[in-house]
């Protein structure tokens, strides 16, 4: 007999999904909150690119009480930390760029828009001037990237202050999603392409990060975060990574990476979102009890890129607040349900054991013995 559930409840995880989204990852400490609130604990996390960060932060702590506090904090004081921020435009303006060098290597016509592109920008200095550090930059190659918008300085030392590496084998388990790089042009390229709908970007590999060396843990967590041309890609184990959420562009797999969960043996999950309209689906993965957390309003009304960037206090807080309503509205509602359909499997379960156990004793030959009486 399983007096105290233990084995059901080693059989019965609960895993907590964070999506990718740059600064609108504030939205998962929202939830991270209202979980708190109401007690609900998970086994184990899975994260892409803030996502992987804002796991590694809930994961590392002592409760999802105390990593909730932590991770609001985390996000509250953000907006103060300069190396984070980037100025959106300018991301834009590199991603439009190598987009035309791309096609300029294919397309005479794309060759003449760029070059035009480049003298419209003469005219603006801070934009001539980035232009000038993409065109200076050895974009020719597959394996050469594009020198980053921002250093990893910043990032790494917000991780390393936060996290105690040396003691997160004692967290709960963690997964995060790393697109394996094979420079800036073809990572971009297969974006664009996926994007268009002409193909998909290759998977992410899933990297339990308890099982790195503590040294390369912080390593793998900024490669996870690595947005193209905003930071440097990241090598791990021989092998060079960036932002996880590129995998699977289309179905957003790498960047809501719940497989490596389920592998695990995650039997229920919740799943957060960070963009409007995800093309993830849930029906996946039709053996695990899933929970999705979708916005109800808008998380990047002035544009994706610009929201991916914006640092902005109000913002920040504005989206803590948004992720606690939605989590409460997402998962409340289905709160109760998930609960009698916990203790309905927790039932089965035992019975099915109770059953075993009386066969196992000889039960079945016991009452044989009494009808002959």
């Amino acid at each position: 007999m399983y007096k105290n559930n233990e084995q059901f409840e080693k059989e019965n995880k609960l895993g907590l999904v964070l999506s990718g989204g740059g600064a609108r990852g504030a939205y998962e400490a929202g939830v991270s909150l209202y979980m708190a609130e109401i007690g609900l604990e998970p086994d184990m996390y899975s994260g892409a690119s803030v996502g992987a960060l804002n796991a590694t932060f809930l994961a590392s702590a002592s409760s999802i009480q105390t990593g909730a506090h932590k991770l609001r904090m985390i996000w509250e004081n953000i907006s103060n930390e300069k190396e984070l921020k980037i100025n959106a435009k300018m991301l834009g303006v590199g991603f439009l760029y190598t987009s035309l060098d791309i096609a300029s290597q294919h397309n005479s016509a794309a060759n003449r828009i760029k070059k035009s592109f480049l003298d419209h920008l003469q005219k603006f200095e801070e934009e001539h001037r980035y232009t000038q550090m993409l065109v200076n930059s050895p974009l020719e190659g597959l394996a050469k990237p594009t020198k980053s918008l921002l250093n990893t300085d910043g990032l790494r030392s917000l991780i390393e202050y936060s996290i105690n590496m040396d003691e997160l084998d004692r967290a709960k388990p963690i997964w995060i999603s790393m697109y394996p790089s094979f420079g800036l042009i073809d990572d971009l390229a297969s974006l664009i392409m996926a994007e268009l709908g002409f193909s998909e970007t290759r998977s992410s590999d899933y990297i339990h990060l308890q099982s790195l060396e503590v040294e390369e843990r912080v390593t793998a967590l900024l490669a996870s975060a690595a947005l193209p041309l905003a930071y440097d890609s990241q090598i791990i184990n021989g092998k060079k990574y960036i932002d996880g959420g590129l995998g699977e562009w289309r179905n957003s797999h790498g960047n809501t990476p719940l497989k490596p969960l389920v592998d695990a043996g995650c039997s229920y999950a919740i799943v957060a979102h960070l963009s409007d309209g995800s093309m993830w689906n849930r029906h996946h993965f039709p053996n695990t009890t899933i929970i999705e957390i979708r916005p109800k309003h808008s998380l990047h009304p002035n544009g994706k890129i610009k929201s991916l960037m914006d640092f902005n206090h109000e913002r920040i807080s504005t989206l803590i607040e948004q992720g606690y309503e939605d989590a409460k509205r997402c998962i409340g509602e289905v709160k109760n349900a998930l609960e009698l359909n916990y203790k309905w499997h927790q039932s089965r379960y035992l019975l099915k054991k109770s059953i075993e156990d009386l066969e196992n004793d000889d039960f079945n030959e016991a009452i044989k013995m009494l009808d002959n009486y």
